[in-house]
């Protein structure tokens, strides 16, 4: 609308600027911030060690979980190797080797 746009032209004036509002609008802290220099550089702080609390830890225990299922696929590969199905008598290539689930 057009109240909306008289609001917001000057703010996306420069790159810097820019980037600034995108941090503030992405991290949910419009309301919290001072718009003066202090403010702003304040805001920006309070969001990185917020992405810092919760994206970082959550990518490093992600990591691990995969670490761990790569090492549970190659124990399971391991055990199934050179193994006969009962059933069909082929080969084994996998854990689920045309079984069904009812």
């Amino acid at each position: 609308t057009q109240s909306t746009w008289a609001q917001t032209k000057d703010k996306f004036s420069s790159i810097p600027l820019s980037m600034f509002y995108c941090i503030i609008f992405l991290g949910g802290e419009w309301a919290v911030v001072e718009f003066t220099v202090p403010g702003k550089l304040v805001g920006v702080f309070i969001m990185m060690v917020g992405i810092g609390v919760f994206a970082v830890p959550t990518g490093i225990l992600f990591g691990g979980f995969e670490e761990m299922m790569k090492t549970r696929k190659e124990i399971m590969d391991k055990q199934i190797e050179g193994k006969k199905c009962v059933d069909c008598g082929n080969e084994i290539q996998n854990v689920i080797h045309h079984r069904t689930l009812d």
